[in-house]
Parts: structure tokens; sequence; C-alpha cells
């Protein structure tokens, strides 16, 4: 699993996915992903976090051929819009 490095947020900018950051290759499976202000399907809310942070988000991708499991790891850096 590969998760691509995101750029910087504004603290009210609106939710979106982060689908668009993870390669997976050819193996078929599933992912989920966790961390401060994201769902398990993998959308960011900027606004759900604090703003002027650095924030690591995790992506867990389950083959559905053999079960294996990987992880990736990437931060994003929500910005004070109020500065």
């Amino acid at each position: 699993v590969q998760f691509n490095a995101m750029p910087d947020v504004c603290f009210d900018a609106a939710a979106f996915s982060l689908s668009s950051y993870i390669s997976f290759g050819a193996v078929p499976g599933s992912g989920t992903y966790s961390g401060p202000g994201v769902t398990t399907g993998g959308v960011f809310t900027p606004s759900a976090v604090a703003p002027g942070g650095t924030y690591t988000i995790k992506y867990l991708h389950t083959s559905t051929a053999a079960g294996c499991r990987d992880s990736a790891t990437q931060t994003i850096k929500v910005i004070d819009t109020a500065s």
C-alpha cells in the first residue's frame, strides 16, 4: 500500500475524500482509514480537528484473496484560517 503525500488544507475547507492519495496496485480487497477528523470510509473533515496542527492518518488494506493486511500512514497539516 502506498499513501501519497497530501497538500496542506485550510481549517474551513470542505470535507474531502482521501481515496485519490491511496495506491494498492492490483491487489483486490478493501480498506479502512483511521485518525483524527477522518471517517473509516476515508472522508477527512478539516473542521473536525484543531486548526494549526499536523495529523497522522492511517490506511489499512486487507486482501480478499489471502487475507493479507498492509498499512500506510501519511500526515496532513490543517492551516488556521483565522490568522
